[in-house]
């Protein structure tokens, strides 16, 4: 056990006991420039993601309105030409149908 408690404060000695810190070398500035730039690159997906799923399911809701105002003109610009069926007088919206 004393040998792991040796080896723990070599690896934490201070700074203070007078020794510099060693200037980063180039090769370990590029590799944390180049850590950061992928974080912020990993960010900026993320959101982009995000934004266009929202916009995605914005448009999405809107098709859907206009499809059911579009399927509404339609049956209603046929009703003169189609028989009634029992219980159908008229052309309904999805939203004001019920399934039973």
């Amino acid at each position: 056990m004393s040998e792991s408690k040796e080896g723990e404060n070599e690896s934490t000695v201070p700074a203070s006991t007078g020794e510099q810190k060693q200037p980063l070398t180039r090769q370990k500035r590029i590799e944390r420039w180049f850590e950061v730039i992928t974080a912020i690159m990993l960010g900026v997906v993320a959101l982009a993601t995000a934004w266009s799923g929202y916009h995605i399911r914005q448009l999405a809701g809107k098709v859907n309105r206009q499809q059911s105002t579009l399927m509404l003109a339609l049956c209603e610009m046929n009703q003169p030409f189609t028989r009634r069926r029992p219980g159908r007088s008229r052309c309904t919206t999805p939203a004001s149908s019920t399934n039973g």
